[in-house]
């Protein structure tokens, strides 16, 4: 058997490399300073310039969502959004077994 290979790194061990300069990794540009968050759903790049809003905005989305779930753990959420389509269907609820 004959195999062949290419290495794209190179053969260096130790360099050359660049530190601080621009790179595009999966199709994205990635620049010095931008904030790289990943978690089993994915990554995400913040671009640095932004990164203060997305906080911001990140805060209040948490903070909401700490009330949505308040509101449910004590049975005070506001459940219209799911009431309101399912009454406009005349639905039915079955709490026992069904029994056609």
């Amino acid at each position: 058997m004959n195999f062949t290979g290419t290495t794209p790194g190179g053969p260096y061990k130790e360099g050359p490399g660049e530190i601080n300069v621009p790179i595009s990794c999966g199709g994205i540009s990635v620049n010095p300073g931008d904030i790289i968050l990943a978690d089993p759903d994915g990554i995400i790049c913040i671009p640095r310039k932004d990164a203060a809003w997305v906080l911001e905005k990140a805060k209040a989305f948490q903070a909401a969502d700490e009330k949505k779930l308040l509101a449910a753990c004590n049975g005070t959420a506001n459940r219209a959004w799911v009431e309101k389509p399912l009454e406009a269907k005349d639905y039915e609820i079955i709490d026992d077994v069904y029994e056609p």
